[in-house]
């Protein structure tokens, strides 16, 4: 009986034939392998991140040298004469600019840039030192050999969210600041509507980074008196309590006259007043009660790209008529996925056609992003029109056109 029970655990001991084990065991097998960091996943995660490292510093350099030649003298203040002196005002504005705009820039332009060069300069230099026969040899299909440059994909787009979401707010003051030095000064806001005061405002320029207005009209109902107020400038006053994320304050009014007229259209005359002042009531400053803020002002400017996702949702509410809002909190969440629909059509280009020049596949990578940005903007330039395209669609088309055709070519790849 001893030597039968030993007989039998060495029996289950024993492995079982390959055509034996059970169907679970051999998917949990598989999974487990398809999951495992190989060394040649180690390697190519190790490749794609030294040619991202590459890239970035190479475009931001470039940036940084078109910038610095082409706007030098805006970083230089005037009435400096000594050498020393200016190269210091020039290093120190030029050093504050970049950090304001170098992750502006990456997130709205050069992010899916730099992740489709590096994804297409990782596979170039395995073209060109032949990887890719072993690999097939060791029946490794390539698409899995692949599966890390998506994952390094999927998560720059998350980085990049998380910059424009948590990184960019905080650098409002400094990005504004940026934009005026790079657009020359002032922007040119759109009227703005308040219904909870009844007035409605126009101004002919907006200095972001000062915070001001000139050439101001406001035009206010209040019962039965309409009033026109015509000033050179307005100052936004704020509170000791204001932060860059929560900005309270009050606009200050300055150098203006007031104009009234009665239900009936007429024109109130000031009895006690003489001469042109009978007419218009001049003011040194006045105080302007309105829900308007500075960013009201600033979202004018389409290219504003600083606010969170809550603020866009919060502007999109308040100003309803305004249909850009919307469709910046659609795009706020659409643009991050172009980090990976880029890759279904830059990766088979290398692949399939085994190109081994790294600037022919660079001019690739930009031509494909030119294409995605090209009709990213004509799509939100059609959804800011009532009538044309939802904000929602115009949002997504782009990503939707792109990825379905690159997932198209993606499938069709020669492995």
């Amino acid at each position: 009986m001893p030597e039968k029970l030993s007989e039998r655990s060495d029996a289950e001991s024993r492995p079982l034939p390959k055509g034996s084990r059970p169907q679970g065991v051999v998917l949990e097998a598989r999974r487990r392998r398809l999951l495992l960091l190989r060394t040649f996943d180690r390697y190519l995660i190790r490749s794609f991140l030294f040619a991202y490292l590459i890239c970035a510093v190479s475009f931001i350099g470039l940036y940084a040298l078109v910038e610095a030649f082409t706007k030098v003298n805006r970083f230089i203040p005037a009435g400096l004469y000594s050498p020393i002196d200016i190269a210091g005002q020039f290093l120190g504005n030029f050093g504050q600019y970049l950090l304001a705009m170098v992750p502006t820039i990456y997130v709205n332009y050069m992010g899916p840039i730099l992740t489709l060069a590096a994804a297409m300069f990782t596979l170039t230099q395995l073209n060109r030192t032949n990887e890719f026969t072993p690999i097939k040899a060791c029946g490794i299909s390539i698409f899995r050999a692949i599966v890390p440059i998506f994952f390094l994909a999927g998560g720059l787009a998350a980085w990049s969210f998380c910059l424009q979401e948590w990184v960019l707010p905080e650098l409002r003051e400094p990005i504004r600041r940026a934009m005026t030095l790079s657009r020359s000064g002032s922007i040119r806001p759109d009227p703005f509507d308040d219904p909870v005061y009844n007035l409605h405002l126009r101004a002919a320029q907006y200095v972001p980074d000062a915070k001001s207005a000139s050439l101001i009209t406001v035009i206010k109902w209040e019962a039965d008196v309409k009033e026109v107020l015509d000033a050179e400038k307005m100052v936004w006053v704020p509170d000791p309590d204001s932060t860059p994320r929560k900005e309270r304050g009050r606009w200050l009014i300055r150098n203006g006259s007031i104009q009234r007229w009665d239900k009936n259209r007429d024109l109130i005359i000031n009895p006690n007043a003489k001469d042109f002042d009978r007419l218009k009531e001049p003011f040194q400053e006045l105080w302007l009660e309105s829900t308007l803020t500075p960013l009201d002002l600033e979202t004018s400017d389409q290219d504003i790209s600083y606010l969170s996702w809550r603020e866009l949702r919060e502007q999109a509410s308040r100003l309803r008529s305004n249909r850009s809002f919307r469709v910046k909190l659609h795009h706020h969440f659409a643009f991050p996925f172009s980090h990976v629909i880029l890759l279904f059509l830059g990766i088979p280009f290398v692949l399939n056609y085994q190109t081994r020049s790294f600037f022919l596949n660079l001019a690739v990578s930009f031509c494909l992003c030119a294409a995605y940005f090209f009709v990213s903007s004509m799509t939100l330039s059609l959804a800011t029109d009532p009538g044309n395209l939802p904000p929602v669609v115009a949002a997504w088309l782009p990503n939707i056109l792109f990825g379905s055709l690159g997932l198209t070519i993606f499938t069709n790849m020669r492995t």
